[in-house]
């Protein structure tokens, strides 16, 4: 059962300094606090902040709409959430939260996880997809395939919001009335299979209209466990005099496409450090500064291994 302590920390977060106003959901709008499922989607929305309550703008109309066919309450069947808390306003406007803002709330989804213990959650979008999972992914192959996420299953499905971009509207709600129904009974034995049945032409996650779904590998963020350096490479004094590790391509899927800054946890605390991403280049580079990597104990020669958590944040310790 989700707290009101996790709800009162989430109501008096104001950590990210690129959040204006820090314009959130009352803690009363959440929905079922000891709910079997989990509703995630991004951040919140205008219209929907407007209105104090999730999932009302043109998106969460359409879902509401198709869980009313089932006289079902979104706030009773689920616990509401989002990756980001605040509504991450653009002098008025709606904009795509960013990847600080993302790690920021993290610790709260991940308090939330803790508490809820859901048996699904249904994730929307792709901010969710790459906050929760690790890997070479793309949306339009992730819509209706289930992963894991904190040992959960996690659903993936298009953001109901200009869906039209994505693919048949009337077949986007057939899809959701079979996840509503499936939820409703309880058999999420059966959903996977259920999406893997249907026929969608070119559109969604099928390959070469055909319908056959693709296989794609992805690497979950909470269990994924490498070791640096690959066999054939070591760590060199060059490298640790300029602080950083290499992270060559046999784990280029584990780290962003982009450079950004991502979160490390050593010997118990955090550290923002940063990784440049080379583009085609044998490696990349993760910064973590030389007292850091003596800290930690870091050789030339040595190795060091990672625990890929969510949202890019790594667990590192010397592989003795």
């Amino acid at each position: 059962m989700i707290t009101q302590e996790t709800l009162a920390g989430i109501a008096e977060c104001q950590r990210c300094t690129t959040i204006i106003g820090y314009e959130k959901f009352p803690s009363s709008s959440h929905g079922n606090l000891s709910a079997d499922y989990m509703l995630l989607s991004e951040a919140p929305g205008k219209m929907s902040i407007d209105n104090g309550r999730f999932w009302t703008g043109t998106g969460g109309r359409l879902i509401r709409s198709v869980l009313h066919e089932f006289n079902v309450e979104l706030e009773d069947l689920f616990y509401l959430t989002d990756v980001v808390k605040c509504w991450p306003d653009n002098r008025g406007n709606n904009r795509k939260p960013n990847s600080q803002e993302i790690r920021n709330c993290l610790r709260f989804f991940q308090q939330e996880i803790g508490e809820l213990k859901p048996r699904m959650i249904i994730g929307f979008g792709r901010v969710v997809k790459d906050a929760l999972l690790l890997g070479e992914i793309q949306m339009k192959n992730a819509h209706g395939k289930i992963y894991q996420a904190f040992d959960i299953p996690l659903l993936l499905l298009f953001h109901p919001s200009n869906i039209n971009l994505h693919m048949n509207r009337e077949t986007y709600k057939e899809d959701l009335r079979m996840v509503f129904q499936v939820l409703i009974s309880g058999r999420l034995e059966q959903l996977e299979q259920s999406f893997n049945d249907k026929k969608y032409g070119c559109v969604s996650h099928v390959d070469s209209c055909k319908g056959k779904a693709k296989k794609t590998q992805v690497f979950v963020n909470n269990s994924s466990t490498f070791i640096l350096p690959a066999q054939g490479n070591s760590i060199t004094d060059k490298d640790l005099q300029k602080g950083y590790l290499r992270i060559t391509k046999d784990f280029k899927q584990y780290f962003p496409e982009s450079n950004q800054y991502v979160n490390m946890i050593i010997l118990g605390n955090s550290y923002s450090v940063r990784f440049v991403h080379r583009g085609n280049k044998r490696s990349h580079l993760l910064y973590l500064g030389k007292p850091l990597l003596s800290e930690l104990g870091v050789q030339a020669g040595g190795q060091v291994q990672f625990l890929a958590k969510s949202g890019y944040v790594y667990e590192i310790s010397v592989d003795q």
